[in-house]
């Protein structure tokens, strides 16, 4: 007879119950030897830090981890150590703090047993490169004017900077020394007072007036600081907002008495905060600076609070890929992102046909050394922390952080996608008294688009600068599309010569020359009436303007059809097709 051996799942169950028990047993063994080596470890550091106490007593501190009062051989205080937990890029970040009874810190130990900042990066907090420049400051600590930042790991830095000076604050409560910042508030003139505060992107500065009854009679927000976000941030100026102060007193509150604006709650906090400081001045009340607002950008496991990305356009690709576009210095900025299968980028293509970024600067955003830093990235990234923006391209930089922010929100499905705007189309037919024709030529900026209507003689009758490509630097060669520089050409006919027929724009020589370059192609090129006439219009496509042009003959058909310009951008293997003969020639004779 065949025995029946143990049954799989009996086996597999004893198996993990011997396990369990094992692990079990071997913790029980081991629990007191790790509290004893984290004991001695802790106990190790107290010693580094403050190396003239002989002994530590442990006090109580709610606000603190740990709060221990060092003393000498003769029991005089030499000192504090301090432990508290601040939020990092990756989550916590244990700060051990020393200081000596009158602020001045011998030292700092930074990590923890929950410590994941990012390896190359935020790690580099614990390094001694880092933490021993705080040995010998006397707090509070600055960024950036005590302390140098970790290169690319921002918000690392500014959150031990931060953990320090909390740890310092409740120190300073028992020893007698303040650790608080003065607030940057005073006085303009009778009557009117200001402050700044800490915002998304930099300073915001506000000013106020007040009435004998210290309420707000006038409010200014921004000066030359002013680096708050475009269509978010930038909002404060604009008077839906900062007419809400009009009238107050007292103590403001972000969601009563003022409403925030959409998207950027930390510009929102920092405008109310300094109108707050600015009131608490006008009274004569001492006046300490609040703690700064939370400006960390992080990845989204740790689900900090961030502005919103801004960008003209986002979807996602057939082929599973996910792009966006962000108005940079001269034009649109284009992003193309391919991630793998834990959400991070695998894959990036920055900039398409429409890229216009100033060579040596902008342009550099497609270059290897910018393009590789975002290779692994998720969550939500901020330039100067994660990635390391162009010098001298800002604004480029910019656009770029918030294309891929968009996109990789879009990922997540934490927005939607924004399709490009419609635009109707509207066709250049011959006007009453003229016909029109249209050209481009290379500006400083990108493609400067125009379009000339002749009268019967050849004349000029009308002209167009620019279209939805212009680009041209406000100031300067945007002064195109002014009245002072375009009517010169009206009655023109023949070669236009710039300087002679036409003035050029004042520090805009490149501009200037692109605009008479593309008028004298179209006068040189007008067909006979008799033959042909020329006919163009642009339409909104799915990547950007798609410009059309014709050419009748004499019975009003097609003769010939050019799809796309400069600006074309349409996607390789889909929309580029319109270029293809295959699907422009279908057009020939049409009428």
């Amino acid at each position: 007879m065949h025995k029946k051996g143990m049954p799989a799942w009996l086996v597999l169950t004893l198996i993990t119950l011997v396990a369990a028990v094992l692990l079990g047993a071997t913790y029980e063994m081991t629990k007191d030897a790790i509290h004893t080596q984290t004991l001695e470890k802790a106990a190790s550091t107290r010693r580094e830090l403050l190396p003239t106490a002989s002994v530590f007593d442990k006090l109580e501190n709610e606000a603190l981890s740990s709060l221990y009062e060092g003393k000498d051989e003769n029991g005089e205080t030499v000192g504090y150590v301090a432990t508290t937990t601040v939020v990092g890029f990756g989550g916590d970040v244990e700060i051990i703090v020393g200081l000596d009874p009158d602020g001045v810190l011998t030292g700092i130990s930074v990590g923890g047993a929950n410590f994941a900042e990012t390896p190359g990066l935020g790690a580099k907090a614990k390094e001694p490169a880092f933490t021993n420049q705080f040995a010998g400051l006397t707090v509070p600590v600055a960024l950036h004017e005590d302390v140098d930042s970790i290169t690319s790991a921002t918000i690392t830095s500014n959150a031990v900077v931060r953990g320090v000076n909390s740890a310092a604050d409740e120190v300073g409560k028992i020893a007698g020394f303040s650790a608080s910042a003065p607030a940057n508030v005073g006085e303009v003139s009778p009557g009117r007072f200001y402050s700044e505060v800490q915002g998304f992107a930099g300073p915001v500065y506000v000013e106020i007036a007040v009435d004998d009854q210290k309420a707000i009679t006038e409010i200014i927000i921004g000066n030359d600081s002013f680096a708050e976000t475009a269509g978010y941030g930038k909002k404060a100026q604009e008077p839906a907002f900062y007419e809400q102060f009009i009238g107050l007193s007292g103590t403001i509150n972000l969601g009563e008495q003022v409403d925030a604006i959409s998207g950027a709650t930390i510009t929102s906090t920092a405008v109310v905060k300094a109108v707050n400081q600015a009131l608490a001045f006008s009274r004569g009340e001492t006046v300490e600076a609040e703690p700064e607002a939370e400006t960390s950008v992080t990845s989204s496991a740790t689900g900090a609070a961030v502005e919103a990305p801004e960008a003209d356009v986002v979807g996602q690709n057939e082929d599973g890929r996910y792009f966006a576009s962000a108005k940079g210095f001269a034009g649109p900025v284009y992003v193309e992102i391919a991630l793998d299968n834990a959400g991070k980028i695998a894959e990036i293509v920055i900039g398409n046909d429409q890229f216009a970024e100033t060579p040596g600067f902008g342009a550099k955003a497609q270059e290897a050394a910018f393009c590789e830093q975002f290779i692994g990235l998720d969550g939500t990234i901020t330039m100067g922390e994660h990635v390391d923006a162009i010098a001298g391209a800002t604004i480029t930089s910019n656009a770029v952080e918030s294309a891929v922010n968009a996109a990789l929100a879009l990922s997540r499905g934490e927005i939607e996608a924004i399709e490009p705007k419609e635009e109707p189309v509207t066709e250049s037919a011959p006007a009453a008294e003229g016909t029109s024709y249209s050209a481009s030529a290379q500006g400083f900026a990108g493609p400067v688009y125009v379009e000339l209507t002749l009268d019967a003689e050849g004349k000029i009758a009308a002209i167009t600068i620019g279209d939805d490509a212009f680009a041209e630097t406000a100031g300067f060669g945007a002064k195109a599309k002014e009245p002072a520089f375009y009517e010169q050409f009206i009655g023109l006919s023949g070669a236009v010569e710039l300087g002679k027929d036409v003035d050029a724009i004042a520090g805009a020589t490149v501009t200037s020359e692109a605009v008479v370059k593309a008028v004298n192609e179209i006068l040189a090129a007008v067909p006979d009436a008799e033959e042909s006439t020329a006919l163009s219009a642009s339409a909104q496509g799915f990547a950007g303007p798609v410009y059309v042009e014709l050419t009748l003959d004499a019975e009003g058909k097609i003769a010939a059809i050019t799809i796309g310009d400069d600006a074309f951008a349409e996607t390789a293997g889909f929309g580029a097709k319109a270029k293809e003969p295959a699907f422009y020639e279908q057009f020939i004779g049409l009428s």
